[in-house]
């Protein structure tokens, strides 16, 4: 970036939770517009390429950030 110093620059991972697997389902079909698309077909997705754990009463969907804290310089 030209102009700016990176102060900060860490990937953080931390899971999104939900009260079960359709849930993370379904809040992940409508935030990404693939309402087209069959609900297990959505749940075989999320466990290919991000991955979760079901445990009793909660879902735990893998996520990650990248956090970048620049100023200008």
């Amino acid at each position: 970036m030209t102009g700016f110093r990176i102060i900060f620059d860490q990937a953080l991972r931390y899971h999104w939770v939900f009260d079960s697997v359709g849930a993370m389902v379904e809040y992940c079909t409508l935030l990404f517009g693939i309402d087209q698309t069959h609900p297990e077909q959505v749940r075989d997705g999320i466990a290919a390429h991000l991955g979760y754990q079901s445990t009793r009463g909660a879902c735990l969907l893998n996520w990650e950030l990248r956090f970048l804290t620049c100023e200008k310089g």
